[in-house]
């Protein structure tokens, strides 16, 4: 059983081997420090530790799920094998809970389809090897980028707000890339 950690010390070790990657990348050059890239570091960190905490409290962003028959049924009466290819090709976003139940948010569906516009967030995003639950967060957690609204949300509002998450999703999707 791994050693418990007191709160303090567990919180001091995280944020001091944090605080050393990101001055070896200031020093590289690979991160110039600024009011944004703070942000979206700090955005990030709290990323990371919402997704790290799985299924645990995630309704409260990601809203409601579908299991894969509701699902099936609709995108029109679907097999589950036109479902799994659709997962597999990350053109509809799956979750997997805790005991391997499959779920569908909810948030990305529209008259009876995966929404063209969140699927092709969520495509960008699942192609670039960040895990369901981080493009789940990723879209439905409120960001200071979008008004404290969640990227879902924000996108409908027009073209211009459509178009810069797109580019936010592009610009992670690299940075991922990048660095893993």
């Amino acid at each position: 059983m791994p050693k418990s950690l007191a709160t303090e010390e567990f919180i001091t070790g995280v944020l001091h081997d944090t605080e050393r990657r990101i001055r070896e990348q200031i020093d590289r050059g690979e991160i110039t420090p600024t009011a944004e890239s703070m942000q979206e570091l700090s955005n990030a960190l709290s990323h990371t530790v919402e997704v790290r905490k799985g299924a645990r409290g995630s309704g409260k962003y990601i809203g409601k799920v579908k299991d894969s028959r509701s699902t099936r049924e609709y995108l029109g009466g679907i097999s589950l094998q036109a479902l799994n290819d659709r997962v597999r090709k990350n053109n509809i976003l799956r979750l997997k809970n805790k005991a391997g139940r499959n779920g569908y948010p909810v948030f990305q569906f529209k008259d009876g389809a995966v929404d063209p516009q969140v699927r092709q967030v969520i495509k960008i995003l699942l192609d670039s090897g960040l895990t369901e639950w981080g493009v789940a967060f990723w879209l439905a957690r409120p960001s200071k980028f979008y008004d404290n609204r969640p990227a879902v949300e924000y996108m409908k509002d027009s073209e211009e707000n459509f178009k810069l998450v797109v580019a936010h999703a592009h610009e992670d999707a690299a940075n991922r890339r990048a660095n893993y």
